[in-house]
C-alpha cells in the first residue's frame, strides 16, 4: 500500500538556505517562525521532527501548541543553553539577547 504523507521542511532565519545574518538570529525568533509555521502552513495533527537545535525548537513548539503537535521526535535534541551561553565573561548586550527566548 502506497501513502502520500505531507510534510513542511524550512530552515531558520540565517540557517541553511534562508536569508539573514547569522548574528541576528534569536531562539526567540527562530521560535516564532515555528509557531507561524504551525498556524499559518501546518493543517491537522502534526508531528514535529527535529535534530540538535531544530531538536530544542521543535519541543519549544510542542509545548506552545499542544493541541496541534500530537508528537515530537528529537534526534540529538540540543539543551536549553541559553543561561550557559549568557556568561559573566560576555559583554551585557550578548548575555541580554541570549539568555532570552
Amino acid at each position: 500500500m502506497q501513502e502520500k504523507i505531507a510534510f513542511t521542511r524550512f530552515d531558520y532565519f540565517a540557517h541553511g538556505k534562508s536569508e539573514g545574518e547569522f548574528t541576528d538570529f534569536t531562539i526567540g525568533r527562530a521560535l516564532e517562525s515555528a509557531l507561524e509555521m504551525l498556524d499559518h502552513i501546518a493543517t491537522g495533527p502534526q508531528l514535529l521532527v527535529g535534530s540538535s537545535m531544530g531538536g530544542w525548537l521543535a519541543l519549544l513548539a510542542s509545548l506552545e501548541r499542544k493541541r496541534q503537535v500530537k508528537a515530537f521526535v528529537g534526534i540529538a535534541a540540543a539543551p536549553d543553553f541559553r543561561r550557559a551561553c549568557a556568561s559573566a565573561s560576555a559583554p551585557p548586550s550578548a548575555r541580554s539577547s541570549t539568555a532570552t527566548a
